[in-house]
């Protein structure tokens, strides 16, 4: 069977997705990757698994309608091209064009797989309600058309079906998108008052409401360290970087920026922080700490929420919320000896409830129509 695996940000399907290509591969699927990336930052490691990419003539923002059958015609004839029997699509940006272009290509099985709300239902504004106007309807009906529907979290699939955009004909359900818990093995918890948050440099990922709790802390708990990794975006306007500044000039912050070793900063670090309120499937990152058996605090939102039994192997607090952030804090640094019991629940539950293979096998189900 010929599998295409289409998303936004195509270069990061080695690293996010490789253990899903492997399995793939493992059972003789003839796999392509396609997205709106270029090329040649994302084909030379598909190549090493030899998995094909091409290129789509799609964009990551669009409302004009022209632009948007140019993109439905593309994708067509790429998947016609490839002979593609089957397409497995993330985000709901992508979903009513390749759904549209792949039953035009007669593509036997489509599934789609909804990773986070995103900004499309989060947004209140002015140009978010006419972008809603014009995009529902059409996300409503090719999500129909779909095969399967996968969610990674119950409070997305509620906020879709409020909107009338699914019915439940055609859904299911995986704990977000899974970690390697071998890969990702426990290591022994540092003494040491190291918290982290690795995340993208945005304010919707709570990093203003850290930066603030580190301060607190710091001026209290003078042996506290914060760290923050992550790519900084230049175009996001919603961090107060004068604020990150003034923490990084007080020792109360370290910003890292960004990396490709995550786990040389989860071992290092004791307690894992995750204040985000932007609507994640199931955040990757908490997912890689609960598997090093690092306890976790995070907001009380869809997605994060998924990852906590709240005092057992972490705390959820409200979004947005700074004076409730630094109080777990605090009590995660006068607590001091439930924390290695935290952590080992926090190891527990990534491997009974988000082990990628259990994601996984989810997945080829649903591509293979059983």
């Amino acid at each position: 069977m010929k599998v295409a695996i289409i998303t936004t940000y195509a270069h990061k399907v080695f690293t996010a997705r490789k253990e899903l290509l492997n399995e793939l591969k493992r059972l003789d699927f003839q796999l392509t990757v396609m997205g709106p990336e270029k090329e040649e930052l994302c084909l030379p490691e598909l190549e090493k698994l030899d998995i094909e990419y091409s290129e789509l003539n799609i964009q990551r923002v669009n409302l004009n309608p022209l632009k948007e059958i140019l993109s439905v015609r593309d994708i067509q004839k790429k998947l016609m091209a490839n002979k593609i029997d089957c397409v497995l699509v993330y985000g709901i940006r992508m979903i009513p064009s390749v759904v549209l272009a792949a039953k035009l290509a007669k593509v036997k099985r489509v599934v789609c797989i909804i990773n986070g709300a995103g900004n499309l239902l989060m947004s209140n504004g002015a140009k978010s309600k006419i972008a809603q106007a014009i995009s529902f309807p059409m996300l409503s009906l090719m999500l129909r058309q779909a095969n399967k529907v996968i969610f990674q979290n119950k409070d997305d699939y509620k906020e879709f079906k409020r909107k009338h955009l699914v019915s439940k004909d055609n859904i299911c359900f995986t704990n977000g998108s899974g970690v390697n818990t071998t890969l990702y093995k426990p290591t022994p918890i540092p003494k040491e008052m190291e918290f982290l948050l690795v995340t993208r440099v945005t304010g919707s990922k709570g990093i203003n409401e850290y930066v603030k709790a580190s301060r607190n802390i710091k001026d209290r708990y003078p042996e506290a360290r914060f760290g923050l990794v992550g790519p900084k975006d230049d175009n996001d306007g919603s961090v107060d970087w004068g604020a990150i500044e003034e923490a990084i000039n007080e020792g109360a912050l370290q910003y890292f920026g960004e990396t490709q070793n995550v786990m040389k900063y989860l071992e290092k670090c004791r307690i894992y922080v995750f204040p985000s309120y932007y609507r994640e499937g199931v955040p990757r990152s908490v997912l890689e700490a609960m598997a090093v058996g690092r306890p976790i605090i995070t907001t009380n939102s869809p997605g994060c929420k998924e990852t906590v039994t709240n005092g057992i192997n972490g705390f959820l607090v409200p979004p947005k919320n700074t004076e409730a952030l630094v109080d777990k804090i605090t009590w995660m640094i006068e607590n001091s000896d439930k924390v290695e019991l935290m952590g080992d629940e926090s190891r527990r539950l990534a491997v009974e409830k988000f082990d990628v293979n259990k994601v996984n096998e989810i997945i080829v189900q649903q591509l293979l129509g059983k």
